[in-house]
């Protein structure tokens, strides 16, 4: 099917200068949450679709490379943060952005970091019953190791928590928790800036 926003004698550089710029506006502010996201599928070297979303805030915050026939063919995640960081830890990386998603419980994290990280450290997402105690996590790293990323580079890092051994959501609040730890025979917790053990994101509520 046709794309109905170009005519047929609209070139690709006219849809990108005309139409992408008033895309992104429209769909940055329809967003409910702190983060717009776009998806490029991508297997040119014509680079005007990302250049444009760069120019436009966006982030590239994921790649995954498929190999097909010879050929790569790129799928891209950019992100535009809407929000100013939410916390910042002891070693330098920065949450830039988190969303829960209730429905899958899942946790959708954003980092940078302001100095060059010399560790692989491990980030956690869990979820706090009103009596403190942890009912669901996920510890992993994040797709790109933290001793590779440079200053200011955007990582998605998304966590699906799994419910602790012997815990269940029963009804009630509960508080949704990042935490950054390294592993050298034994957990060292990395405290934040305010020497808080944890970040708390946000609530949800289980009837």
């Amino acid at each position: 099917m046709r794309d109905p926003t170009m005519s047929p004698t609209t070139d690709w550089y006219t849809y990108y200068d005309l139409f992408l710029p008033d895309v992104l506006s429209q769909h940055a502010q329809n967003q409910t949450d702190s983060i717009a996201t776009a998806w490029v599928v991508f297997w040119s070297n014509d680079r005007a679709v990302l250049d444009r979303l760069e120019n436009n805030g966006y982030t590239r915050t994921w790649t995954h490379i498929t190999e097909h026939y010879g050929n790569q063919i790129a799928t891209y995640r950019y992100d535009h943060l809407l929000s100013p960081p939410i916390d910042t830890f002891a070693n330098g990386m920065i949450l830039r952005g988190a969303i829960i998603d209730e429905t899958d419980l899942r946790l959708d994290l954003w980092w940078s970091t302001d100095t060059p990280q010399n560790a692989d450290y491990t980030t956690a997402g869990g979820l706090l019953n009103e009596a403190g105690v942890l009912v669901a996590q996920w510890d992993s790293f994040p797709p790109m190791m933290t001793s590779q990323w440079v200053e200011n580079q955007v990582i998605f890092d998304p966590k699906r928590l799994k419910l602790v051994e012997g815990q269940s959501l029963t009804a009630g609040e509960y508080t949704a928790i990042v935490k950054v730890y390294i592993w050298d025979g034994q957990i060292t917790d990395i405290r934040t800036l305010s020497d808080a053990p944890y970040v708390e994101i946000g609530k949800i509520q289980v009837d």
